[in-house]
This record gives structure tokens, C-alpha cells and sequence, in this order.
């Protein structure tokens, strides 16, 4: 009985005090096991709810199950091969771009492979035409990044993690500020691209079924689904939107730039890639 009370303690104690109990995993099986029933995120997930909201980063299991089921469509290999094209495009675009600094001494990539990054989400995640790629630009980029320094400040600083002092600082006005900056962007987008679709009556655009050579983005999945099942709100779809342009760009971007620093301090590995 003893031992009961005392495991009773401890869980009152970390989640009225440290919000989460960390159980740490090292066989396979146990894992496998309950990898299906372990799907809430931990508790500073919340922090990036005030964007985020119930995309398929920081929503609850339930949702994410559902919503999940649903945007599997638009991420199935098939659908992805698709996007290689205009990769295979856009990084073109890139190698011209870094090129032409060849012989210029040090500049920063950053910048060109920012605009590389979001220009290819926009292209392909999205589905936005040529003429509106650079709808989502350095400015959504720079609010991101410094949206993700916010979370990461609250996140160390534990007397930011109690809301009710949280909502009284800067670091909250600051956020709130970078939020508007972001939103306006990414309704722009879905409003462009919905009036796209209705002029194309979704007969003539890239949303075609069964084109050999055509993909349908994930931003036309969901508007689909909306005009056909009305499965999701318009706050949910600025919500997954802002999930797959942040995931894709935070990723691809940083990926890219250790790849190009690694690459960058190892000449030998530079001849082997040129040879191939």
C-alpha cells in the first residue's frame, strides 16, 4: 500500500509541478508496442499552439488521427515523385544563383537558399502558379525564424512557461506582432489559391485526377475535401498550411545549409561530387 501512495505522489507531483512524467524506453518490442498509444506531445508543445494551433505538430492525439487520415493522400509516394520536376527546376534556379557569386569572395547562402526553399514549397505543397511563388518570401521567413527564437526563450526561462506571466511580457507583444505578419501572408495564399481553383472549375489545373504527370498539392487536397465533405474549417486550413510551409522550410533550409558547410570544409569530398 505503502508503494502505491507512493507512486500516487509522484505522479501528483509531476504533472501539477513538472507538467510531464518521462518514461524512457530501450527495447524494440516495448516500444512497437506502445509507440500507437503515446501520441500527445509534451506539455511545451503548447507553447507553439498559438500558431500552430491544432496543425499536426501541436495538436491532441485525437485530432491528429483524424486530421492525419485525411492529408495521407497528399504525401503518398506517388504524389511526392510528382514534385521532382520542379525541384529539379527550382534547383537549377539555385545553382545558376550561387554561380554567379563564384569568384566574389564569401557571401551568405542563406538568402539564396531561403528564397530555393520557399519558392519550391510554393510550387509544389502549395500549387501556387509561377507568377505567385514568391507570395511567401523573406518576410514570412525572417517572422518564422524569429517566432521559433520566442518559443525557444520561453522554453528555457521556466517563470515564462506559467501563462499568466507570460501574457504580461514583451516576448508575448513580440510574438503576437510576428503572428499578424505571418497570418496575413498565409491567407493571402489560401484565398489566391481557392479563387485559382474556382476559376479552373478544378478541371484545368494541376488538381486533375488522373493526368499522367500531374500532381495535386497539398493545398488543393484540402480545399477539395472542404468544397466536396466540408471536413475542414478555414481556420483549420491555415493551420495545416502554416504546419507544412514552417515544417518544410525550417527543414530544408537548415538541412542545406550544414550539408553546403560540411561539403564546404572537406575539398576531397568536393572532387568526388563533381566527379560523379
Amino acid at each position: 500500500m505503502a508503494e502505491e501512495d507512493n507512486i500516487r505522489m509522484r505522479v501528483y507531483f509531476y504533472h501539477h509541478y513538472l507538467k510531464s512524467q518521462l518514461t524512457f524506453l530501450t527495447d524494440p518490442d516495448e516500444i512497437l508496442t506502445v509507440s500507437n498509444t503515446c501520441l500527445n506531445k509534451a506539455y511545451f508543445y503548447e507553447f507553439g499552439k498559438e500558431y500552430f494551433k491544432n496543425g499536426l505538430i501541436t495538436s491532441e492525439a485525437s485530432i491528429w488521427r483524424n486530421h492525419r487520415k485525411l492529408l495521407d493522400v497528399a504525401f503518398t509516394q506517388k504524389v511526392l515523385d510528382t514534385f521532382v520536376d520542379e525541384m529539379n527546376a527550382q534547383t537549377r534556379v539555385l545553382v545558376t544563383n550561387l554561380n554567379a557569386q563564384v569568384g566574389k569572395g564569401p557571401f551568405d547562402v542563406r538568402h539564396y537558399l531561403i528564397n530555393y526553399t520557399l519558392k519550391t514549397v510554393s510550387r509544389t505543397s502549395l500549387g501556387l502558379e509561377a507568377k505567385d511563388q514568391t507570395m511567401i518570401d523573406e518576410t514570412y521567413a525572417d517572422a518564422l525564424e524569429d517566432l521559433i527564437k520566442v518559443y525557444c526563450e520561453r522554453a528555457q526561462k521556466i517563470w515564462l512557461h506559467l501563462s499568466c506571466i507570460y501574457d504580461r511580457s514583451s516576448l508575448r507583444k513580440k510574438q503576437d506582432y510576428l503572428l499578424k505578419i505571418m497570418n496575413k501572408i498565409i491567407d493571402t495564399v489560401i484565398v489566391r489559391r481557392r479563387s485559382d481553383l474556382k476559376l479552373n472549375n478544378y478541371e484545368s489545373t494541376q488538381c486533375d485526377k488522373a493526368k499522367p504527370g500531374k500532381f495535386k498539392p497539398a493545398l488543393d487536397q484540402i480545399l477539395q475535401l472542404v468544397d466536396e465533405h466540408h471536413v475542414f474549417s478555414d481556420e483549420e486550413i491555415r493551420e495545416h498550411l502554416d504546419t507544412f510551409v514552417a515544417a518544410a522550410y525550417d527543414t530544408t533550409s537548415g538541412t542545406l545549409i550544414y550539408v553546403l558547410l560540411a561539403i564546404g570544409s572537406h575539398p576531397e569530398i568536393q572532387e568526388k561530387i563533381l566527379k560523379e
